[in-house]
């Protein structure tokens, strides 16, 4: 039971600020930035991805179950805008 990639998009005005579960193939991961890794994770139900900013360690082609608050459009500053984060995320290597 979760959510699909394309169903988070679909419903995230809903799911804004509320706890979700993601299953997704990690498609990119930039380690140590704000002393925290951002991991990307997409599935085969849409073509876009969601960010999850983690203390956890993740590789590229994992696959990982991910539990965590959707925020959408947040706002890092200095223009740069995440249209979809997991943030206090939980992952889980699978």
């Amino acid at each position: 039971g979760g959510y699909t990639v394309a169903e988070i998009f679909a419903q995230s005005d809903d799911l804004d600020r509320k706890p979700v579960l993601v299953r997704g193939q990690v498609v990119k991961v930039t380690p140590n930035v704000m002393s925290t890794n951002w991991v990307r994770i997409m599935d085969s139900s849409s073509n876009q991805h969601l960010v999850v900013p983690t203390s956890s360690t993740a590789a590229v082609n994992d696959v990982v179950l991910v539990d965590g608050k959707l925020m959408i459009n947040l706002d890092l500053g200095q223009g740069y805008v995440l249209p979809a984060v997991l943030q206090d995320a939980a992952v889980t290597i699978e």
